[in-house]
């Protein structure tokens, strides 16, 4: 498996996740929840402290549940390496069906459901901040699935168990990078996902179309010749 491809994937695959029409939107309640008030441009540039200190909080909550299921795929290597033709094959179908997804060409309700889950612990603490981003990797899930799920499948492939953590924690990277970066500027960043939200639908089908094509890569077996290509 080509791992620095994977990992440049991953990590864009993270930026698109965070991207997603259901989680851009409720940034601004995550960061009220984190401060343990709402966040209005009145009080953003008081709470932008707290709030950065609990997004840590809150991305080291969520790495940990999608490292650790990385992890979990990467154990069933042995598995995989046995049958791994059939494998990347049958993957490489479900990451196309994922990407038809995405991009709006079906629809899978399945994938669309999301479970939205109340985090333990009280709001505007660090502890709290900890178990809502536990709770966002579990309860998430079904919102940005097709993408994690994806990652999953290149991370069931690797050769070890710390390829495979790796790939997991660089796409939870991904999904932190823009998050922190609105946490630190927060007393700027109010509005400013209302503002994305006429694209958002467009950075669904992009990172449908990419998905698509990794999938296709993977089922024809161009994926692990990419690098020799290069």
């Amino acid at each position: 498996m080509p791992v620095h491809l994977s990992v440049v994937v991953a990590y864009l695959a993270g930026l698109a996740s965070f991207l997603s029409p259901c989680i851009v939107p409720l940034v601004p309640s995550y960061f009220s929840a984190l401060a343990g008030t709402v966040v209005s441009r009145d009080n953003a540039a008081a709470l932008r402290g707290r709030v950065l200190r609990h997004a840590l909080g809150f991305v080291a909550g969520f790495t940990l549940v999608l490292v650790a299921s990385g992890l979990a795929a990467t154990g069933l290597g042995q598995f995989v390496r046995a049958h791994q033709r059939l494998i990347a094959e049958l993957g490489g179908l479900v990451m196309m069906v994922f990407g038809l997804d995405l991009a709006g060409v079906i629809r899978l309700d399945l994938l669309n459901r999301t479970a939205r889950l109340a985090p333990r612990g009280r709001r505007g603490t660090l502890v709290g901040a900890f178990s809502l981003g536990l709770v966002f990797a579990a309860g998430w899930t079904p919102c940005i699935g097709p993408i994690a799920g994806s990652i999953l499948i290149l991370a069931a492939q690797a050769r070890t168990l710390a390829q495979g953590g790796t790939l997991l924690l660089v796409y939870a990277l991904g999904v932190a990078t823009p998050f922190l970066v609105l946490a630190a500027l927060l007393d700027r960043s109010v509005g400013v996902t209302r503002r994305l939200g006429p694209w958002l639908p467009w950075v669904g089908r992009a990172a449908g179309v990419m998905l698509v094509a990794l999938g296709l890569s993977l089922l024809t077996g161009v994926y692990g010749q990419i690098p020799a290509y290069l």
